[in-house]
């Protein structure tokens, strides 16, 4: 996987941003939608993180 620069990896984090808080107003489904959000979420973070773990060295 190649590494995202920082300017795709806040627009990532935005993006999983705006998702949790539209589905915690419930302006998204209901249900199992926002437990996969805040699971995708932490994914995403994580690999971020192992990639600026690997990046640094």
């Amino acid at each position: 996987m190649s590494p995202l620069t920082p300017e795709e990896r806040d627009a990532l984090q935005e993006l999983l941003d705006d998702l949790i808080a539209a589905t915690d107003r419930h302006e998204c489904w209901f249900g199992r939608v926002r437990e996969t959000s805040l699971e995708l979420r932490d994914k995403i973070t994580e690999m971020i993180n192992e990639g600026e773990r690997e990046r640094k060295g």
